[in-house]
């Protein structure tokens, strides 16, 4: 049996939201779950009651998988929390979707009181930035998310309102980036805004990732889609993903999934697998930095995705040179002087289209670079260092 204290314990998690209702649960589903790595999930339990909600919480406990209950009425009746409170592996609440400014301090006073009485972390997950300006005030409910107009001003003023107010130091946002034949305009800024303001208020930043298609004008992501999304993310500092969304019958979920109505996997299931192995390998090197911001090269109209306001700057590296856009996410370590960067390919991946880039940096060092969470040293021709990326690539480099 695992303890409280491993569920908890600091890492990159990589989770998915799973809608388990009780006719579809089985020890296959569960045991896919556990073989994806997978380490934490959003439970939603009022699909999966009795029985078979206790089965999916002794599985997790036997197995290391953490859990957050997407139960918002646990904050109207902190008694319900010792429904749960026996198992280790339950940590926290999913206390709101998408909320807005007008109900964020009466619900972040609830939050910060739950907190407080019963140790776990209740997290909101915040709208991303092609809400419009009613659904940040009022709500995601108020209208349908389409890809509004964005107001950057307005949205990191959303953002900050709520990460004053709470105390919880985790916090969530979800940017599904990927229509059938483009990538959403925004993406790289409203991550920048984000993760900006998050910095500034110490929190700990989680993204939904888009894992599956769920309607006809969604694409089905690829292995290159799901990297382009985590790599982005990296390179923001974001240290938790949540895989959208696992199993059927959620909204917005059907007919697709990263598991079927029978518990089987689906294609996107072993593209998850892959992509969550590969940033296991990251974990233990990444972990040692701290993220600073990030900036762009070579944004052009064909790539409006990748552009970005307030991009930082990083005398570390002094050059960059590439034909192709690239996003460089920038790190210093927690202890010591030693610095990264993470160069993404941020070619759509749709295009299937690979990257090469050199660059120079201010001095001397030993350089490695995780390539799918690798490390091989580099060395430098004629000053510059180089590094090729396949489509939706991304690479951690280290410089010691």
């Amino acid at each position: 049996m695992y303890t409280r204290d491993y569920f908890k314990r600091k890492r990159i998690k990589l989770g998915t939201k799973g809608n388990f209702k009780d006719g579809m649960v089985s020890e296959m589903l569960l045991q896919y779950l556990r073989d994806s790595g997978i380490d934490w999930v959003v439970l939603t339990p009022n699909n999966a009651k009795g029985e078979v909600r206790d089965m999916i919480l002794d599985f997790c406990d036997e197995h290391g998988i953490e859990i957050y209950m997407d139960e918002p009425w646990l904050l109207e009746d902190f008694s319900r929390d010792a429904d749960y409170k026996h198992h280790p592996c339950y940590t926290g609440t999913y206390c709101v979707d998408e909320p807005g400014t007008e109900d964020m301090p009466a619900l972040a006073e609830v939050q910060n009181r739950y907190l407080k009485e019963t140790g776990r972390m209740p997290f909101a997950n915040l709208l991303p930035m092609y809400a419009n300006a009613a659904q940040l005030k009022y709500g995601a409910d108020v209208a349908s998310i389409e890809y509004y107009d964005p107001d950057p001003d307005l949205y990191e003023k959303y953002c900050r309102t709520w990460m004053e107010l709470t105390e919880c130091d985790f916090v969530s946002v979800d940017i599904y980036p990927f229509h059938t034949n483009e990538t959403y305009d925004q993406y790289i800024e409203n991550l920048n805004i984000f993760s900006r303001v998050a910095r500034e208020c110490g929190k700990e930043i989680n993204l939904y990732l888009q894992a599956c298609g769920w309607r006809p004008d969604m694409r089905h992501p690829s292995l290159a889609d799901l990297r382009f999304q985590i790599y982005s993310g990296l390179s923001f500092g974001f240290s938790s993903f949540v895989y959208w969304c696992y199993t059927p019958g959620g909204f917005g979920c059907m007919p697709y999934h990263i598991v079927h109505q029978d518990g089987t996997p689906s294609a996107e299931y072993y593209y998850v697998k892959e992509s969550i192995s590969e940033v296991k390998r990251l974990n233990d090197v990444y972990l040692k930095y701290k993220n600073l911001g990030a900036f762009n090269v070579n944004c052009t109209d064909r790539t409006s995705y990748l552009r970005m306001t307030k991009p930082l700057s990083f005398p570390t590296v002094v050059d960059v040179k590439s034909d192709e856009p690239l996003l460089i996410g920038c790190f210093e370590a927690h202890e010591g002087n030693g610095k990264a960067f993470t160069v993404v390919n941020m070619n759509d991946p749709m295009t299937f289209k690979k990257a090469n880039a050199k660059f120079v940096l201010d001095k001397a060092y030993k350089v490695t670079a995780w390539y799918n969470g690798y490390p091989t040293e580099l060395s430098a021709e004629d000053g510059y260092y180089t590094v090729n990326l396949d489509s939706g690539e991304g690479v951690f480099i280290t410089l010691e």
